[in-house]
């Protein structure tokens, strides 16, 4: 109900107040916008410029509907990593996250994250000198929420804790090339 007020001065009854609120509380609810293939959402009213297309599928809230996270190799936030469009996975397709998420794949893990004692996407986002935030995005009832977990020192004091999610794990990128592009490897 962002951006909605109410003001009631009696003037309106709390019948009709009442079935305002629930217009409302339905009308964002069903805001989310679904699509059955992300990739042509995603693609859709493009220019010519980006030249490869990258997709990540996973699932982030093990409800065994996997989510998609695109972007293109040029898509960048510096040192950060990708920029990516999320589509949260239902019954029916999929819905489109509100948000994009910026992560590097090299810095990612997907599974359970224990230190919240739940499923989700981890990313170790660098800062300042030798340390960075740890960061958790998970879904829940069909919204991304972004989790921050603290700082650490991947190569200090928490370089176990970093090894322990971001040596092992490879995440799948599928790259596919668009208006005859090329796509480069990661």
């Amino acid at each position: 109900m962002r951006g909605v007020r109410f003001h009631y001065g009696g003037l309106v009854s709390k019948g009709w107040l009442h079935i305002a609120i629930a217009y409302v509380m339905l009308c964002s609810s069903a805001g989310a916008e679904e699509v059955t293939d992300p990739a042509q959402h995603f693609l859709a009213g493009l220019s010519r410029e980006p030249r490869c297309l990258w997709r990540i599928q996973a699932d982030l809230d093990a409800d065994q509907l996997p989510e998609e996270m695109l972007t293109f190799d040029k898509n960048r936030n510096g040192r950060a990593g990708h920029i990516w469009q999320v589509y949260i996975g239902t019954s029916g397709g999929f819905v489109v996250a509100s948000d994009l998420i910026t992560f590097r794949t090299d810095a990612a893990f997907i599974g359970p994250i224990h230190e919240i004692n739940e499923p989700g996407l981890l990313t170790y986002f660098p800062g300042s000198s030798s340390q960075g935030a740890l960061v958790a995005f998970q879904v829940r009832q069909g919204q991304l929420i972004k989790r921050n977990l603290g700082q650490i020192r991947p190569y200090g004091s928490d370089a176990t804790l970093y090894q322990q999610y971001f040596s092992l794990s490879k995440i799948v990128v599928e790259k596919k090339s668009i208006f005859g592009g090329e796509c480069a490897e990661i």
